[in-house]
């Protein structure tokens, strides 16, 4: 072979080798940040963005512990499958041994179909769902079916993680939705925080799973990904922290998925919703700061 054939041939080697899909110079199959490959598996229904950004971060937080029997909260008005055909829908809420306050105290979320929660402080007496939906959405309730999730709060927002402490029924209202249907005994993920504008550039991450035995690396998880970027799974029915969020937007994503890391079916087990960092907007301070770096655990 001559010198010019070697040459050859190297370079042909060269080019081949560029576009093989081999590990190499220049080529990267993750992106700037940590990603655990479970965040990746559900039918590619994840892409992960590959951009330059600075990260924020993940903890757990520890779970306040209450002594006692558990709280306790039921939707007595409307009955489940209730048709509403005139008139208001009327609230009314049974609340045991979790006691309400003004705010910034205990209260209830209310949250109908997926749509922004809002907090009540008093269920002394029957709530007009129509209206107070309306005062808080600035949307009129739909005519049709809906789904009512309702689950105990603490002052700063963060769910109570115990069973009893959530329900939910179906109502219709002036009609059924032709074609709809809901099953509520179904492994379920309601979202709750974070949400809105604030200035903290550390948020409260919240949500409730039911019908499940709670989150675990053999059981069920909640896959998150922030920002299109940075992704990962949480194997524990906790509440979280966001830190070192930047201002401006940004968008969370969160997936129920079952033990075999499939999405779990169900309406509102995959949910994206938008928040916002910014000077101009109230602080929250809704992160307790009694916590050192030891109480940090390592999220995949």
């Amino acid at each position: 072979m001559t010198r010019s054939h070697t040459l050859v041939t190297l370079a042909l080697a060269a080019i081949v080798g560029c576009h093989s899909g081999t590990p190499g110079v220049g080529s990267s199959s993750t992106p700037p940040s940590t990603v655990d490959d479970s965040a990746r598996e559900p039918n590619d229904a994840w892409k992960v963005e590959k951009r330059e950004y600075s990260a924020p971060s993940l903890r757990a937080l520890d779970k306040r512990p209450i002594t006692g029997p558990p709280p306790r909260i039921e939707v007595v008005q409307p009955k489940n499958q209730a048709l509403v055909a005139r008139g208001p829908v009327m609230l009314k809420l049974q609340v045991s041994r979790w006691k309400l306050a003004p705010a910034p105290g205990n209260h209830v979320h209310i949250k109908i179909d997926d749509n922004k929660e809002f907090a009540i402080r008093d269920v002394s007496k029957p709530i007009d769902l129509g209206e107070r939906y309306e005062r808080e959405t600035g949307q009129p309730l739909r005519e049709g079916s809906h789904v009512l999730r309702v689950f105990l709060s603490r002052s700063n927002h963060e769910g109570v993680k115990m069973p009893s402490a959530f329900d939910s029924v179906v109502f219709h209202y002036r009609s059924k939705t032709k074609g709809w249907s809901f099953d509520g005994k179904r492994p379920m993920l309601t979202y709750s925080r974070p949400e809105g504008c604030a200035s903290d550039p550390d948020r409260l991450l919240d949500f409730v799973v039911t019908n499940i035995n709670g989150l675990s690396r053999k059981g069920y998880r909640v896959q998150y990904l922030i920002d299109g970027v940075h992704a990962g799974t949480l194997f524990s029915w906790s509440p979280y922290q966001i830190r070192d969020l930047s201002e401006g937007k940004h968008t969370i994503r969160l997936t129920l998925l079952r033990p075999d890391n499939s999405p779990a079916p169900g309406p509102f087990n995959d949910v994206t919703t938008s928040f916002e960092v910014s000077e101009d907007c109230r602080f929250l301070g809704l992160i307790p700061d009694d916590m050192d770096d030891e109480d940090e655990e390592v999220l995949e």
